[in-house]
């Protein structure tokens, strides 16, 4: 006998595994965004499996990103609190 769940998992997995949204604030509207997933990219709208090598081409990029980072942090943090107090005058946030 064949059961309902057999179905679904073998026809429509994308039916099982359900995207989640995070809503973002760009350009002073609410947008609704795809949440990141480990070990996957969003291309066209829907998540993608990264291959293994683009995952170690990833992860060494962002060792030196840090680097990059820790010499801007200040000039960083200063735009962050201007676009922070931006949007709690704007009312779209709470303190």
């Amino acid at each position: 006998m064949i059961k309902l769940m057999d179905i679904l998992v073998n026809e429509l997995p994308e039916i099982l595994d359900e995207a989640k949204y995070i809503y973002i604030v760009r350009d002073r509207k609410k947008m609704k965004r795809l949440a990141p997933k480990p070990g996957y990219k969003i291309v066209n709208g829907k998540y993608k499996k990264m291959t293994i090598k683009e995952r170690r081409r990833r992860s060494r990029g962002q060792r030196g990103a840090v680097k990059r980072r820790r010499a801007k942090k200040e000039q960083i943090n200063r735009k962050r609190n201007l676009s922070i107090r931006k949007r709690i005058s704007l009312g779209l946030t709470r303190r």
